[in-house]
Order: C-alpha cells, then sequence, then structure tokens
C-alpha cells in the first residue's frame, strides 16, 4: 500500500461519516420540527374547539332571549341592558345574563381552573370591559380584511400563552342587543379571544425534542462505529487481497520464491548497485539432475515435491540478503551480492553439498528421493551492466558442469 492510499482511505471514510451525519441529521431535524408542528396544531386545534364551544353556548343563549338566574347577595345587574331584572309574584329577583356576559363569567371560571382565558370584544364595544389589547385589535382588523382566524404565541406573566382569536358573525338573535350599533345579518361584530396557557405542553415538546436529540446521537453513533468498522474490515480485507496479489505477482506459485521476472529486477538492480559502488557480485545458475525422469518414473506431483523440498532447503543455506528465484522449470538462480568469487564459490558448495545430503518425502511419507543438482557460478565483470551477459556465462558454466558428470559446481569468469 502506497503511502497516499491509508490517506485517501481516512479521507473517503470521513466524507462518508459526514454524509452519514448530515442525511441522520436531517431526519431528526425534521422529525423535530414536524413534533413541534403537530403540537402546534394540537394546542390551536383545541382552542379552536374552545371557540366553537362558546359560540355555541352563545348562540343558546341568544335563542333564548337571554337567561335569567336568580340574583343572589353580591350579584350584579347588567349595566348595558335594559331592565335586565325581574321580580316573581312570591318576591325572587331574577337578572338577566346575555350572551356577552355570560363568556366573561365562563372566562373566569376557566381561569380559575387551568388558566385559560376567554374575551369578546369588538372594536366599538358596548361594554368598556371588551375594550381589545393590541393583539384582539391587529385580529379584528384582519378580520374585516377577510381573515378567518388568527394565532400567536405569547408570554404572559412569564409563562407561553398561546393566544387565538376568530371572528364573531351577527346572526338575527344577535341584533336584540346590537341593532343600536348598526350591525346587520352577517357582518363581523367583534370577536372572541382565547388564552391558552402552554408551558405544560412546551415542557413535554422539549422532553420529546431531547428524546429526539438522545435517540439521534445514539442512532448515530451506532451507524458510525458499525461503518467505521465494516469499513475497517473492509480495508483489512482489501490489504490481505492487496498483498496476496502484490506477492503472486512477484512469487513462484508453486515453490514461493521469487519468479523469473521479479527475479530479474532484482538482478538488474544489484548489477547496478555492484557497478555504482564498485562491490562484487556473483551469479549461480542451477539446475536439478535428471528431473525429467523424476516426473517421468514418479509423476509430476512428485516433482513439485522435489522442486518445494529443494527450494527450502535452499533458502536454509542462504544468508538473508541473497537472493533466490525460480528461473523456470527446475532452474534457480542464486545472486550474492556483495561477495567475490572465491566466497560464492563456498557458498554454491554449501548449496549443492545440502542437496545431495536431501530426502524428499514423496507418496504421502512413504517414499523419498534423492537429487542432486549442477552450478554455473561466475562474477560480475568491471564495466557490465546487462544481467543477461551474466546469466549468459552462468549457463555456459552450468552445461559445462553436466557435460563434467553433474552433481557439481563449475565457474566461468
Amino acid at each position: 500500500m502506497t503511502s497516499a492510499q491509508p490517506n485517501n482511505i481516512r479521507f473517503s471514510l470521513v466524507i462518508i461519516i459526514l454524509v452519514l451525519l448530515i442525511f441522520l441529521g436531517g431526519i431528526f431535524l425534521g422529525l423535530a420540527i414536524r413534533t413541534r408542528t403537530l403540537l402546534h396544531e394540537t394546542i390551536l386545534s383545541q382552542a379552536r374547539s374552545h371557540f366553537q364551544n362558546i359560540v355555541l353556548t352563545r348562540s343558546w343563549n341568544a335563542q333564548q332571549g337571554g337567561v335569567y338566574v336568580r340574583k343572589t347577595k353580591g350579584m350584579e345587574s347588567n349595566p348595558y341592558l335594559e331592565n335586565p331584572d325581574i321580580v316573581t309574584r312570591d318576591g325572587q329577583v331574577y337578572t338577566k345574563k346575555n350572551p356577552a356576559l355570560m363568556t366573561r363569567e365562563i372566562s373566569e371560571l376557566a381561569a380559575q381552573k387551568d388558566g385559560m382565558r376567554f374575551h369578546i370584544t369588538s372594536l366599538k364595544p358596548l361594554n368598556p370591559d371588551n375594550r381589545a389589547d393590541p393583539f384582539e385589535t391587529a385580529a379584528l382588523q384582519a378580520f374585516e380584511n377577510g381573515k378567518q382566524e388568527v394565532s400567536q404565541l405569547v408570554e404572559r406573566d412569564g409563562r407561553p400563552v398561546l393566544r387565538y382569536m376568530a371572528p364573531l358573525v351577527t346572526t338575527s338573535d344577535c341584533l336584540d342587543c346590537h341593532r343600536q350599533q348598526g350591525y346587520q345579518v352577517g357582518d363581523i361584530r367583534g370577536g372572541i379571544s382565547v388564552s391558552i396557557p402552554i408551558q405544560e405542553l412546551q415542557q413535554q415538546l422539549q422532553r420529546n425534542m431531547l428524546a429526539i436529540g438522545l435517540y439521534g446521537i445514539v442512532v448515530t453513533l451506532a451507524l458510525v462505529v458499525t461503518i467505521y468498522l465494516l469499513i475497517v474490515r473492509m480495508v483489512r480485507l482489501l490489504n490481505q487481497a492487496r498483498a496476496t496479489v502484490e506477492k503472486l505477482a512477484v512469487s513462484d506459485g508453486l515453490t514461493g520464491i521469487y519468479n523469473r521476472r521479479h527475479g530479474m529486477e532484482l538482478l538488474t538492480i544489484e548489477l547496478s548497485k555492484a557497478q555504482r559502488l564498485g562491490h562484487p557480485l556473483c551469479c549461480l545458475l542451477i539446475d536439478i539432475d535428471y528431473f525429467k525422469q523424476i516426473n517421468d518414473s514418479y509423476g509430476h506431483a512428485a516433482g513439485d515435491q522435489v522442486l518445494i523440498g529443494l527450494t527450502a532447503e535452499l533458502q536454509k543455506e542462504l544468508r538473508r540478503y541473497d537472493i533466490l528465484f525460480r528461473y523456470g522449470g527446475e532452474e534457480f538462480v542464486v545472486i550474492f551480492p556483495g561477495q567475490g568469487l572465491a566466497d560464492a564459490r563456498g557458498c554454491a558448495e554449501r548449496l549443492r553439498q545440502a542437496c545431495a545430503d536431501l530426502q524428499v518425502p514423496i507418496d504421502t511419507g512413504k517414499q523419498s528421493i534423492q537429487v542432486t543438482l549442477s552450478g554455473g557460478l561466475t562474477a560480475l565483470r568491471e564495466g557490465e551492466d546487462s544481467s543477461e551477459a551474466i546469466l549468459k556465462r552462468a549457463d555456459i558454466a552450468l552445461y559445462q558442469a553436466k557435460d563434467g558428470g553433474r552433481n557439481r559446481i563449475n565457474e566461468m569468469l
């Protein structure tokens, strides 16, 4: 793996995680916005429902021409009605509750119970207590321009409140009290505002948002960790696959040592280095004696076992910086960097002797084969920079060894 590849992998991992975070963040943000919207719609629906209930109650009251209730101690008569009180034959006093007064008294009861308030108002009220505040004034003006409802989140006494208002349309029952104001059936003569405390609902929303946030964090972290582990595993498998491919590219599939192509590249490098630094270098070309007979007599599987066993034995006898590669078939090349001919001769002889002493087991260990090898040894000449030239001399020396009886090392300067 090149040095740039880990950086590319890390960069790709960061990009994937960022895309995942943006995607999941968008999902959970959308969920949070949707939750907030649904809660607001729920509160708004509740306000509409309260408004409709008040309108129905007022309508019933108006259809009855107002409702008379027994006047108790402390109860005041409506000063804006003509003759609001009546006296029964037994002396009981009853006072009239018109829709507006009934609405205000219901609002007072609701405020005492759960803080919800109603307020009937108009731009020209009969009762000064029904004067519109700034929110209601703006809403009433909007109704005159065709708007059907107005809502707003405000704070009252440091607590959040939803204010909702819808128009009151004049009906024939309303004219008994409001004819003198010039209203006609169908006119918008005012509106009812509903104020609903939403602190508890907002706290619930905050808890829901916190839960969504925590859930989003947990899910995101779990996915990020999972993706990270999968990518790390994938990178590890890719590295293993790359290492395998790289090894196959330079290694012989049977013996595991360098193949001819890579071995020739290494020989060229070592030749150039030796010439540049003025160091000696020797090359040994090895061939297994009578290898064709082994294949013919015992089969190619036995021949493969001989190649594997011989390779392992050669590797044991070589220095760690000597280079061994398979040249082709039963031929091998050994490069001795930094060694003159005398030292290389001793090494080559040890290799030959180790091979002669080797018993290679075949046929699942029931039999073994003893083989020998022949070799051609040569040294790098001054000014020589051709791997073909040095191998050609080694090849000539090898054939001389074979012609001389095999199981020997021959030299050619």
